[in-house]
């Protein structure tokens, strides 16, 4: 990761944290070339790893050379800071996210765990695919999909 992207993702952060008074003490650390942000609160954790980034970049770039264009191929991608991975939201179709999946897969090898689920409500309906690398805490309730 360039140094330039970390500072804009710890200047991010710092904007981010500067007037929020429910966190006590923020640190920022790096770690093999990955900015990750801890709040040092008993409640609450929350991890920010800036390379997510340009995860995400590069998961478009791959979905268009293979033919899935934003809003027609799929609606968005989020990414999942807490479980350290990218979810694909508002696929059509079956076959599709399963080739999504494999594209994902390819790019992140060592991001073994992954869901495919429907969302029937709200923004982004349809298929979402979830991959990280990270476990779950507890594994969410897979939904059996049936074209």
């Amino acid at each position: 990761m360039s140094p330039l992207f970390r500072l804009v993702a710890n200047y991010l952060v710092s904007i981010f944290f500067r007037n929020n008074p429910d966190y006590r003490e923020l640190t920022t650390r790096m770690r093999y070339g990955s900015a990750t942000c801890h709040v040092q609160d008993d409640e609450a954790a929350f991890r920010f790893a800036a390379e997510l980034l340009q995860c995400r970049i590069n998961l478009i770039q791959k979905l268009t050379e293979d033919g899935f264009e934003w809003f027609t191929g799929y609606k968005s991608i989020d990414i999942d800071h807490e479980l350290y991975g990218l979810e694909v939201r508002g696929i059509d179709h079956l076959q599709a996210a399963k080739a999504i999946l494999q594209v994902m897969s390819d790019l992140h090898p060592d991001w073994k765990y992954w869901s495919i689920c429907r969302k029937e409500y709200g923004a982004d309906t349809g298929l979402m695919i979830s991959l990280h690398r990270d476990p779950e805490i507890q594994p969410p309730q897979v939904n059996l999909i049936d074209e």
